[in-house]
């Protein structure tokens, strides 16, 4: 009947509208008020038929529909992401040069302790725990002190005296509160419990407590910062003489990693590939995030903080805002991928590989590298390192900040058995992954 050719009519002007692109923002690309425009009214006045308000309306849906598709296809996203379905050689392994060796050495940072602090320390002794405080910052190579065996270029500057509050040993609940780069150094004198006397060291219910909270921090999932990972303490004493000895000890994850140039993948184009190939402001400071892939092995970028990451397979991170791969940023970012519990399914490439999107801070609008990492010796060891002791005499305080210095070629190492492979494939490590 008549009513029925017409809606046949209004069906197909819809269809034809769409074949030929008519499901714009807005009809005429204007207003974005609706998709209804001057150029549908006419295509319907040629053939004589009124649209009825349903029609328009079906209308607008589908183009507010088409709109959401395109927005999504831009953004990576235009349906759910389709991992490979075969997990069998994600990525060309053939190296494109020569591998970067990272290890914890990098993150071991130098402590610079200011004037006003030293003598600060002289009179905290009979105050209960205290701490030292202060802010992380990056310094050169050529600054620091001749001879010194620390390699970061991350120096811990301190520069007041505070009571301890925190348990600085668990981490989680306290440094979530705490500024990015705020340093806080537990004080420890020769009276405390958690210092034995006979040997002069740290005790070893501490050391267990400093593993265990650098173990927390590594299976509990929260934003990095270059220092997560790394547990520093103090030991101060002051002689009889007046002279205050200070000696400070450290404890790391020997994790210790490989990476390897590759031929860079495809990267889909969304607002954060962008923003981090122009290096917009936000990503001129350390910054990282997890790598999926789709069907076609492009690489999605995901931010750290989208929780898109706890959802789909995981291949790797990556990573911007530092200008070498020897830096305790990078560690600490490739170290949380491989123990962090929470995340998506983790999926690698030739038993235990995964990748690295690394974007050099300074290299504006270049290409990022892609480099394949693998895990080497050291998983579920901890190094406990300590410098050497530090006599300051307090009444002739020299006017520059005092430096101490770890000996990262003498250590003492601790086993961990929660870190071992088992515990690491609990917390999201792919079982296929060592049939690949």
């Amino acid at each position: 009947d008549k009513e029925d050719m017409m809606m046949r009519s209004e069906i197909r002007l819809v269809r034809g509208s769409e074949g030929e692109g008519g499901l714009m923002a807005n009809g005429s690309g204007g207003s974005g008020k609706s998709a209804w425009g001057r150029r549908e009214e006419e295509r319907w006045r040629v053939v004589g038929l009124e649209p009825s308000e349903g029609t328009k309306a079906a209308y607008d849906a589908a183009a507010d529909w088409k709109r959401e598709e395109e927005s999504r296809k831009r953004e990576g996203m235009s349906t759910a992401l389709r991992f490979p379905s075969s997990r069998v050689g994600l990525w060309d392994s053939e190296p494109r040069g020569l591998p970067v060796h990272v290890t914890q050495v990098a993150a071991i940072p130098s402590l610079s302790l200011s004037p006003a602090l030293l003598t600060s320390l002289t009179v905290s002794h009979a105050s209960g725990r205290v701490a030292v405080k202060g802010m992380a910052r990056e310094v050169d190579h050529q600054l620091e002190v001749p001879g010194s065996l620390t390699r970061s270029s991350v120096q811990w500057h301190c520069d007041k005296v505070e009571p301890d509050t925190e348990r600085s040993c668990d981490g989680e609940e306290e440094e979530e509160g705490r500024k990015k780069e705020e340093i806080s150094i537990p004080v420890m004198f020769s009276d405390d419990d958690r210092w034995d006397q006979q040997e002069n060291v740290p005790s070893a219910s501490y050391k267990e407590e400093v593993v265990g909270g650098i173990r927390k921090r590594l299976y509990s999932f929260s934003p990095l910062r270059a220092s997560k990972f790394a547990n520093v303490f103090m030991h101060s004493r002051v002689s009889h003489d007046g002279n205050l000895h200070l000696t400070c000890f450290g404890c790391f994850p020997c994790d210790s990693f490989t990476l390897t140039p590759l031929k860079l993948l495809k990267v889909i184009p969304t607002s954060l590939s962008q923003s981090l190939y122009h290096r917009e402001s936000e990503f001129t400071q350390p910054s990282t995030g997890f790598l999926s892939l789709d069907q076609t092995r492009r690489i999605l970028l995901i931010h750290e903080n989208d929780l898109k990451c706890r959802h789909v397979p995981l291949v790797g991170v990556w990573i911007s805002g530092v200008t070498t791969l020897s830096d305790a940023y990078v560690w600490s970012a490739l170290l949380r991928y491989v123990h962090v519990r929470g995340m998506g399914e983790k999926v690698f490439n030739q038993g235990d590989a995964f990748l690295c999107l690394f974007y050099h801070r300074s290299a504006l609008c270049q290409p990022p590298a892609l480099l394949q990492v693998k895990v080497h010796s050291g998983q579920g060891m901890f190094a406990h390192f300590s410098s050497k002791s530090v006599v300051v005499n307090v009444e002739h305080l020299p006017p520059s900040p005092a430096l101490i210095d770890f000996d990262t070629l003498h250590a003492d190492y601790s086993y961990d058995p929660d870190s071992s492979k088992e515990a690491r494939r609990g917390a999201g490590w792919s079982k296929g992954a060592a049939q690949v």
